[in-house]
């Protein structure tokens, strides 16, 4: 009973200093953990991590990032969501971004800045990166 008190504390604690909590379907990482969960402050910026275990380039492949039934993030062939492509959920414009210098090293990581506790959910890669030798996410 004690341990389970001390467990609730520190999710209470947490909760009251606005931490999120995210749980992503994580499907590009080939150890075979699917499922990554990401913990930021609110304000705070988050990565939606997705890396390939080779540097493979991924500037000419496409991948998308949903938060059901919200478009967060598609990218083809250096078109996406920050210029030029349409479609991006209003609750995420002007805040998804790639990683700096991360497709041609193998990363579709993107990252979440100012999370808001609207952001807290569970995102998904259903169309993950061509190359990476993992299945999509179910819809």
């Amino acid at each position: 009973r004690e341990r389970e008190r001390k467990a609730e504390g520190g999710r209470d604690q947490r909760e009251k200093e606005g931490v999120l909590r995210h749980s992503l379907h994580q499907f590009c990482f080939l150890a075979g953990a699917d499922i990554t969960e990401v913990s930021t402050r609110e304000g705070d910026d988050a990565i939606l991590p997705c890396a390939l275990d080779s540097p493979v380039n991924l500037k000419d492949e496409a991948f998308d990032w949903k938060k059901e039934p919200q478009e967060v993030f598609f990218y083809i062939k250096g078109k996406d969501y920050n210029n030029g492509r349409e479609g991006q959920d209003p609750q995420f414009v002007n805040r998804v971004g790639l990683t700096q210098g991360g497709l041609q090293a193998g990363n579709a990581s993107v990252v979440l800045s100012s999370v808001t506790q609207a952001d807290s959910g569970v995102y998904k890669l259903p169309r993950p990166p061509a190359g990476c030798g993992c299945p999509a996410s179910p819809e």
